[in-house]
């Protein structure tokens, strides 16, 4: 009976050897997320000295968070609704 290509897809990928091109992307990915959230990863680390010496009020920092995640977003749309120029095949030109 033949192979379904489920399964021959299945197989195919537990066979697969990971070479250096698997490793570089996963390195990539890898050092995006981290400066992607590493700003995150500072202000909850500053957040409980910001609010002893009163730095800053909860509400305060509540803002900050907000303003920083609304910001990525805002860009982000920006980015994707922005008209741009594109040639014959598709592509940005």
């Amino acid at each position: 009976m033949a192979q379904s290509i489920a399964a021959y897809v299945d197989t195919a990928l537990d066979d697969a050897e990971i070479g250096p091109l698997h490793r570089r992307v996963f390195a990539i990915v890898t050092a995006g997320l981290f400066f992607d959230v590493i700003d995150f990863i500072i202000l909850s680390s500053l957040v409980p000295d910001m609010i002893r010496t009163h730095f800053a009020s909860p509400a305060e920092i509540g803002t900050v968070g907000l303003h920083r995640s609304s910001g990525s977003l805002s860009a982000l749309s920006a980015r994707v609704s922005s008209p741009t120029v594109r040639g014959a095949s598709g592509f940005i030109s």
